[in-house]
């Protein structure tokens, strides 16, 4: 595997980055809800054409080893119910065959770097139980555990 570069998505990775966040998302046994990935990953392709728009707010970037996309990470500006920014970190996944390179933390890196950039001062993350070693990767960066989130499925 050559070096892996990490970038912005771009208009030509659509079919790429679809697959590998429905990879990530049917790994952790969950519904890939293709028409929802479609409405960001467009808001985010108009928000790279149209600077003034709210879209901007969304950054999706990619590990490429020149022959495949192996990672991806989203970083996107919210506001609370208080409007208060934050940032927020999503869809951070590695495929296998790329893990123990360091390509996790740069796409990290480059997530919240993004998200600094458009003046966020707090930055929060979901990290699943499955991939609680990964969690190492954001204290190393300075990241503070502050919550639990517990599931009930009823059906």
């Amino acid at each position: 595997m050559g070096d892996i570069q990490i970038r912005a998505v771009n208009e030509e990775d659509k079919e790429a980055i679809t697959e590998l966040v429905k990879e990530f998302v049917i790994s952790l046994n969950e519904p890939f809800y293709e028409s929802l990935w479609m409405t960001l990953l467009e808001s985010y392709f108009v928000g790279l054409s149209v600077k003034e728009l709210a879209f901007t707010d969304i950054g999706i970037f990619c590990a490429d080893n020149g022959d495949k996309l192996v990672g991806c990470v989203v970083a996107e500006v919210e506001q609370d119910l208080l409007k208060r920014k934050y940032g927020d970190i999503s869809l951070w996944y590695v495929k296998q065959e790329a893990r123990g390179q360091k390509v996790g933390k740069k796409l990290l890196e480059a997530a919240v770097s993004f998200l600094k950039d458009k003046g966020v001062t707090i930055i929060e993350s979901n990290i699943r139980e499955e991939a609680m070693a990964a969690s190492k990767i954001f204290e190393d960066m300075g990241f503070k555990r502050r919550y639990t989130r517990l599931r009930l499925t009823t059906k």
